[in-house]
């Protein structure tokens, strides 16, 4: 976390689209707590690592926010694809694994059959 003060509202309106902010104004200045966005970019090369940096294993909260922003559509295809080419070539941690399989259970429309009083039984595919 960062703390910075700004002087002019300019500066601090090009400084807060990079970072999120909780901030506080006195008479003349206004005084910010930074904390970086995530970015899909960053989190495909922590996976994949860069150079002589090795892979690294990823958060759940990096994980949720992955799943979130794709399926919200702001994540495009080709992210997604160099994500899982990375994961592909560096493979993924039990806990990793676990949080991708609960991020994908909590991104869709999801039924409740409680209703019914019966034993459901979710059956799916991919196709082929």
């Amino acid at each position: 976390m960062l703390k910075v003060f700004f002087k002019t509202q300019k500066n601090f309106d090009k400084t807060a689209a990079i970072y999120k902010k909780i901030c506080y104004y006195d008479d003349e200045r206004i005084f910010c707590n930074l904390e970086r966005k995530m970015r899909a970019i960053d989190i495909i090369v922590k996976k994949r690592g860069f150079r002589s940096i090795p892979s690294e294993e990823l958060t759940r909260d990096e994980i949720d926010f992955f799943v979130k922003e794709y399926v919200r559509g702001a994540i495009p295809d080709y992210q997604v694809a160099a994500l899982l080419m990375a994961i592909y070539f560096n493979g993924m941690t039990p806990r990793e694994t676990a949080a991708l399989t609960e991020a994908m259970l909590y991104s869709g429309k999801r039924f409740d059959f409680s209703e019914l009083h019966c034993t459901c039984v979710d059956k799916h595919s991919t196709g082929g």
